[in-house]
């Protein structure tokens, strides 16, 4: 169980420590190169700490990029739980219009615009889309707290927004297909911006995304 999540840490700009500024130099490492390639020497240079820091608190390259995994795992985990919460009392008010709200929410909570911390969350959706395409052991990490929970709940949702008659198989695969969408989004905003005109991803290019999402569930449930 980990007790200090460092990932949310950084996510506020906080990197003291000689371990968060390893795993901060770690998560920039691991997203751009594959494992292979990423040398802890260099991790520990720009990290600006002795090298045996890295064996000190983590024991060597594959340990670091399975902490890296857990703890950006760990992060959006607490970062979704308020949706868990809204689940449980949709599940239990059985609102078809309370769970058609929440899938939009929370399909829409995984859209990063763009701010101080805009790489940092591309860092995270690297190496999350990568171990969904070359899965290795850290892969099992990712399930556990990020994708099955994250299908799960949508699962759920379906099966009552529309009725009862989205479940199962039918449910998982839109689901997985709702996730996959923000997530592709998500790797290819630069592309869109040059494409669309947009500058950056504000409050009012949100508002505009916010709308094509909700008439695209819309169309869903028609």
């Amino acid at each position: 169980m980990i007790k200090r999540n460092i990932v949310a840490e950084l996510s506020q700009g906080k990197c003291a420590d000689a371990k968060s500024k390893i795993l901060k130099s770690a998560l920039e490492e691991f997203s751009m190169l594959p494992f292979s390639a990423v040398r802890t020497r260099q991790i520990a240079s720009n990290a600006g700490v002795n090298h045996a820091a890295i064996s000190y608190y983590f024991g060597g390259k594959k340990e670091l990029y399975l902490e890296t995994v857990r703890q950006i795992s760990e992060y959006i985990h607490l970062y979704i739980a308020e949706f868990f919460a809204r689940a449980s009392e949709v599940k239990r008010a059985k609102s078809i219009e309370q769970a058609k709200a929440l899938i939009h929410d929370f399909t829409m909570s995984r859209v990063c615009i763009d701010s101080e911390n805009n790489v940092f969350f591309r860092n995270i959706i690297s190496i999350i889309m990568r171990e969904e395409m070359y899965p290795t052991e850290a892969f099992d990490i990712i399930y556990e707290k990020v994708i099955e929970p994250s299908v799960a709940l949508l699962v759920d949702m379906l099966k009552i927004a529309s009725s009862g008659k989205c479940k199962g198989v039918e449910a998982q695969i839109l689901a997985q297909m709702l996730l996959g969408q923000v997530m592709l989004f998500n790797s290819t905003k630069s592309g869109f911006k040059r494409i669309s005109g947009w500058k950056t991803f504000g409050s009012k290019e949100y508002s505009k995304i916010d709308y094509v999402q909700s008439r695209i569930l819309q169309k869903i449930f028609t």
